[in-house]
């Protein structure tokens, strides 16, 4: 079951444009948003992706949005979405992920 999740992620994600961007993301910002997601959640990251993305440069935004993409997808799976402590893992290993 998860090898056919993760395939399908992984498909999902590498199809993004611009999804190479995010090799430029700080590791601390993607514990950060990883930490937020496994706490509180789908909208709550969202909200917290936002005010990162109000206070950040132009390259800043573009991977904040491509990582608020992410996230959307990640919560398309309720595996995942009822297991955020896996979606945890995927964000901080995102770079990982879309190699």
């Amino acid at each position: 079951m998860w090898d056919n999740i993760i395939k399908d992620l992984k498909n999902k994600i590498k199809g993004i444009q611009g999804i190479q961007r995010i090799y430029n993301s700080s590791s601390k910002l993607l514990n950060d948003i990883a930490d937020v997601y496994e706490r509180y959640g789908f909208e709550l990251v969202n909200l917290f992706i936002s005010e990162k993305i109000s206070r950040a440069n132009e390259e800043g935004k573009i991977q904040l949005e491509l990582i608020k993409q992410i996230i959307k997808i990640l919560n398309e799976y309720p595996e995942i979405r009822n297991n955020r402590h896996i979606g945890r893992y995927l964000i901080k290993n995102l770079k990982n992920v879309i190699s």
